[in-house]
């Protein structure tokens, strides 16, 4: 099981059995859901993990379990009312990105509470201002150097047994990047999430509730910077 990060705009997935995520099913508390991306990897950046109790990885799923995942099933945890303790917590951290000297605040806030011993509810709420660029480098086109042309002019190439050597597994020639562009993407926005539920206990062999949740991810101050 790996985290993967390289994904743009930070959308961290999870990888299964060697797999990419895109070939896991992600769940929560076992259904499916909107994905926030079609055809691909649920972004786990898309939500606050405050939301969430936990997230239990399945690699070998059962006839229980939703089917789709060929690797396995990534299902995200939201615990009902009656299972959760009394009372609330408040949460304030700072994330601080050495690449661009930026920090983004994050605040989170969470009440649980039995009105009776039979019937409870919940909610949480956190919300972060994002901050934070991604730095790159691409090829835009390969020159050819020292081809078979010009090692064929000792005066003018010199002999090189490095480079023949190259020049005879490929004919034509080394190949170098002759233009190069450095791309920095800057990303700006919020993020809000947030999740609440209650549960009624109709006697000790039934229950009744429901679970719901809600995410806002807007990097809606993108810039791309080209050199």
């Amino acid at each position: 099981m790996q985290i993967n990060r390289e994904a743009g705009s930070r959308d961290a997935t999870i990888s299964l059995r060697g797999l990419p995520g895109s070939f896991a099913r992600t769940t929560l508390n076992g259904g499916a859901f909107a994905d926030p991306i079609l055809n691909g990897s649920t972004p786990l950046g898309a939500f606050n993990s405050d939301i969430f109790t936990a997230i239990n990885v399945i690699k070998t799923p059962s006839a229980s379990n939703l089917a789709g995942g060929l690797s396995g099933n990534v299902d995200l945890r939201i615990n009902p009312a009656l299972s959760r303790k009394d009372g609330g917590f408040a949460k304030l951290s700072y994330e601080y990105n050495d690449l661009g000297s930026l920090g983004s605040p994050l605040a989170s806030l969470g009440y649980n509470k039995h009105l009776t011993d039979d019937f409870a509810v919940f909610g949480v709420v956190a919300w972060k201002d994002e901050k934070f660029r991604r730095d790159s480098i691409t090829v835009n086109s390969w020159n050819n150097r020292l081809g078979a042309i010009q090692l064929g002019n000792q005066a003018a190439a010199g002999a090189n047994p490095v480079y023949d050597a190259l020049i005879a597994q490929n004919p034509g020639g080394v190949y170098y990047p002759s233009q190069t562009r450095q791309l920095v993407k800057f990303n700006r926005g919020s993020t809000l999430s947030a999740s609440t539920g209650f549960e009624y206990r109709i006697n000790d062999s039934w229950k009744f509730g429901t679970n719901a949740f809600i995410t806002k991810r807007k990097l809606d101050e993108a810039t791309n910077h080209l050199l």
